[in-house]
């Protein structure tokens, strides 16, 4: 996989990736966060607010929520890794390195993350491992928060993770523990999207909806209707003790091709 270093005028240093196909990603080194996956038939997969900037997270693509998801603790919300500095590591591969007293609230903890994005035949996988590497144990909540594009929201639904399709029109934030298969994204009936995870245990699906919208200073006016969440997620408290290491991973297949 070929990667090239840019230079985004809004989210600074950016690594485009090429496979032999063709298709593209990109991942912005604020955050760690990927952007944009563009697949050989030039389609974007991905939603990325048109307001959306690195003063702090960036509004789409796939941000990184660790050491806390949502307000699930102390920490400030979904963490401290989307909007940390991480390095390059050459192909897919990047690092963010955390010492004690880095994080605010994680004062004795140290860990290693690797975030390794790969593309495939329609398929974009992001894989996240993190190495307690001492002086303490500890746990965290995390998510890769997964922004999907679609050309209309009102029309969009997702099957496999409720006993019912979830469809949208008004504000959706739903956790769904346990997750045993994957989630089928489909717009006007026809499906674009699988999504598949190992190592998270559970999903969010989330999408702002009209009302509150404008709460939300970097989304773009009526973009609610251009984007569903389906989230990889560890939303209860995973251990890891020193010198142990955790992976997880989110495979998007796109079927709209």
């Amino acid at each position: 996989m070929n990667a090239e270093l840019t230079q985004h005028r809004v989210f600074g240093d950016v690594i485009v990736l090429t496979a032999p196909d063709g298709s593209t990603a990109q991942v912005a080194l604020h955050g760690g966060q990927v952007l944009s996956w563009i697949t050989a038939d030039q389609t974007e997969h991905l939603f990325l607010s048109s307001a959306a900037t690195a003063v702090k997270a960036i509004r789409g693509g796939i941000p990184i929520c660790f050491p806390q998801f949502a307000a699930l603790g102390p920490l400030p919300k979904h963490g401290y890794a989307r909007t940390a500095a991480w390095r390059h590591r050459g192909g897919g591969r990047f690092v963010l390195d955390v010492q004690p007293g880095q994080w605010s609230g994680f004062d004795d903890k140290a860990c290693a993350l690797v975030l390794d994005v790969s593309l495939g035949p329609a398929t974009l996988t992001v894989s996240l491992t993190i190495d307690n590497v001492g002086p303490s144990d500890f746990t965290f909540t995390g998510a890769l928060h997964t922004y999907l594009r679609v050309a209309d929201v009102g029309l969009a639904r997702v099957d496999g993770l409720t006993e019912q399709p979830i469809s949208f029109g008004t504000e959706v934030d739903l956790a769904i523990p346990s997750v045993a298969r994957p989630a089928m994204v489909s717009v006007d009936g026809d499906p674009i999207m699988l999504c598949a995870q190992t190592g998270f245990t559970d999903s969010v699906v989330w999408n702002i909806g009209p009302d509150k919208e404008a709460s939300l200073s970097d989304l773009g006016s009526g973009e609610w209707k251009s984007y569903v969440c389906v989230e990889a997620a560890a939303l209860e408290p995973i251990a890891i003790a020193v010198g142990e290491r955790w992976n997880a991973t989110q495979s998007l297949v796109a079927l709209s091709m």
